[in-house]
């Protein structure tokens, strides 16, 4: 009898040995469900952005959760292989262009900030281990190779990629709220901007936390004082107005009494010192 592995009927011969896929599957969906809780739990109970993107955020975090215990319990695991690694594959895009837009964080672990070129190493390690660990029969081949299912699985990495890549988008601020070089203790702070209106107090030592926003120029009033308000920033030529502005991404007009106009960053901040 001929000892070497036959062929599968797509030219793709049988792997035997190496580590087994139950054990691969069943870390890579403890890591999605460990991803998909603590971004669910940050949108749910941190985040002051109510828009779409917010919403969209939380659905692919269900998502998350619903495929890492799909993978944990190992229902068709062969079948699903291909379609775990499409999906790692959507996810390993949107940290690449997160890399290279300069983000700070992937944001695809909440509150917990990781490089997303951390993000990106652990998303090629997890697509090596869909595909390269041990494969039970030449069938799981037949399965892959289908130009159908190639469009599928292609389908599905693109939206992922596509959703992924907006992880990022919501950042936080930290810092202490100055009047005249004090710390302004127990005041209202009322930021206005494209995540909409958000009202936050300093404590005893003038400190506040602005807690998963969408970045962008917001107008920050203190109701009851009376400093003069500082004018708008210039826009640069090109760019929207603020009427269109407005209707694109929910902006809300400033507050009478504004007094600051500040540039919320694309990445996290803290202990920044804002001068009212």
């Amino acid at each position: 009898m001929d000892p070497r592995p036959k062929p599968s009927p797509a030219g793709v011969p049988a792997q035997r040995g190496g580590v087994p896929y139950g054990l691969a599957r069943v870390i890579l969906g403890l890591l999605l469900l460990v991803a998909g809780a603590l971004k669910l739990y940050q949108l749910g109970f941190e985040a002051e952005d109510e828009g779409d993107g917010a919403v969209l955020l939380m659905l692919f975090a269900e998502i998350e959760l619903l495929f890492g215990a799909w993978l944990v319990s190992g229902i068709d695991a062969e079948r699903t292989r291909p379609w775990a690694a499409a999906a790692f594959l959507g996810l390993a895009a949107s940290s690449t262009f997160q890399l290279i837009a300069g983000k700070c964080s992937c944001g695809c672990f909440g509150g917990l900030s990781i490089h997303p070129g951390l993000a990106l190493a652990i998303d090629l390690a997890a697509i090596a281990a869909v595909l390269f660990t041990r494969w039970p029969a030449p069938t799981a081949w037949e399965y892959l190779l289908t130009p159908t299912r190639l469009a599928g699985f292609a389908l599905l990495a693109l939206a992922i990629a596509a959703v992924g890549w907006r992880q990022a988008e919501l950042v936080t601020l930290t810092g202490i709220a100055t009047a005249d070089g004090r710390p302004l203790s127990d005041a209202e702070l009322i930021f206005t901007g494209p995540s909409g209106r958000l009202d936050l107090h300093t404590d005893h030592d003038g400190r506040f936390r602005l807690a998963l926003v969408r970045p962008g120029r917001y107008a920050l009033s203190t109701p009851g004082r009376t400093a003069d308000a500082q004018p708008q920033p210039a826009r640069k030529a090109g760019r929207p107005s603020a009427k269109s502005r407005s209707k694109a991404a929910g902006f809300m007009p400033p507050p009478a009494d504004a007094v600051r106009w500040i540039e919320i960053p694309a990445c996290s901040e803290d202990n920044r010192t804002i001068e009212l």
